[in-house]
């Protein structure tokens, strides 16, 4: 009876891969799963079979508090020569932040641009 027993799990199609990679860095895998009629471990397991990061950085994460324009004017404040260097106290005042978490975005604050520039490069 080979025509009555359809495959339980069906195998994802180009289309979908290409889905699921241009997706992944904005929507959830239940999201994507909604959308291919897809279960989310399914999307979860294949993302990872195919080399696609579903981690979310930057503003597309949905309890980032600082803008990834914020970090980059950190990090441009910091940098600058002139007139002087700001420190990391300065600026917290000036964004109403703690040094520690200045020194944070400062070091370690990933941007949406920093992951897709490193994700580039070879």
């Amino acid at each position: 009876y080979p025509e009555l027993l359809k495959c339980k799990r069906p195998r994802f199609k180009h289309d979908e891969d290409k889905f699921i990679r241009k997706n992944a860095r904005t929507m959830t895998g239940k999201q994507i799963g909604e959308y291919l009629g897809r279960d989310r471990d399914s999307v979860h397991n294949r993302a990872r079979y195919i080399g696609v990061s579903m981690k979310k950085y930057g503003e597309l994460l949905p309890f980032t508090r600082i803008s990834d324009d914020d970090v980059r004017l950190i990090r441009e404040l910091r940098d600058a020569e002139s007139p002087r260097r700001l420190t990391f106290r300065e600026i917290g005042e000036k964004f109403e932040l703690s040094e520690s978490t200045v020194n944070f975005i400062y070091h370690h604050r990933r941007t949406a641009e920093d992951v897709v520039l490193r994700e580039l490069m070879p």
